[in-house]
């Protein structure tokens, strides 16, 4: 499979954020594709080639300190850029914390995220992680990381 990533805007956060939003759909929905319908050693190797395109996406959006979790995906991508509204950007000390919550695909309410963004040495924006925010955190922990 082709898996056309568009890259990062690095234009400012939202837009960056945006991007990411964008090319992470690409993906998912191109995992979703690789894999559909298969099972045994036809299916590890379509999640191979899916976690591997995973890795060339992030790879200009991330810091390079981040550690991205184990693939998943699914019919809907979680950030599906149609279904995205920007709540804040705020200014930290090394960069912006964009929040943003996404519809959720189903159900009437939606799934609220921050993304930490820094500028790089190089001046280009890399995000360091996205938190969800849990609505019903246990033991105090209402940022998951989601990369």
């Amino acid at each position: 499979m082709t898996w056309n990533f568009h890259g990062p805007d690095h234009e400012d956060a939202v837009s960056f954020i945006r991007s990411f939003c964008v090319d992470y759909t690409t993906w998912n929905n191109g995992a979703l594709a690789v894999s559909h319908g298969l099972s045994g050693e036809r299916a590890r190797a379509a999640i191979q080639e899916a976690s591997l395109a995973y890795s060339r996406f992030l790879a200009p959006f991330l810091a390079p300190a981040t550690k991205p979790q184990l693939i998943a995906f699914g019919t809907n991508s979680s950030f599906d850029p149609s279904r995205i509204r920007i709540v804040a950007v705020e200014n930290t000390s090394t960069g912006w914390n964009v929040k943003f919550s996404v519809k959720n695909s189903h159900l009437e309410f939606d799934d609220d995220y921050v993304a930490d963004v820094e500028k790089s040495t190089g001046g280009k924006l890399v995000l360091t992680q996205i938190w969800y925010l849990d609505p019903f955190p246990e033991a105090g922990q209402e940022r998951l990381a989601y990369l």
